[in-house]
């Protein structure tokens, strides 16, 4: 697909300028990746599930806490189909706060979310 897009600008005495206009080529991705519950309450068990990954590639999945440190890693396998499927993933005990869940492939960053514990 191919985005077109141009700016207007009306300033405070009413004249307006234009921008060129510019053509974006919008790559669309199938690759799908939940992380649930979140935010999660007084729990250690996260589930992830994914689609449109490629298949049979190793994903790393990797908790930060709020300054940075990886906290957990953890390896999970597509199936031949694409799929990331998890059944719960026992994080170790952490502090209620704010995460950062990464996972990523061999090749590219494939998700980045805040986890939240309440």
């Amino acid at each position: 697909d191919v985005l077109y897009y141009r700016l207007i600008q009306t300033d405070y005495d009413g004249k307006t300028t234009s921008s060129k206009i510019i053509a974006i080529n919008q790559t669309s991705t199938s690759e799908q990746i939940y992380l649930f519950p979140n935010p999660m309450m007084n729990s250690n068990e996260l589930f992830i599930n994914g689609h449109g990954l490629e298949s049979n590639e190793e994903y790393t999945v990797d908790l930060y806490n709020s300054i940075g440190q990886l906290i957990y890693s953890l390896k999970l396998l597509s199936d031949i189909g694409g799929n990331l499927i998890s059944s719960k993933i026992d994080l170790p005990t952490i502090s209620k706060g704010t995460y950062l869940i990464s996972i990523s492939s061999s090749t590219k960053n494939i998700k980045r979310e805040k986890l939240i514990l309440l």
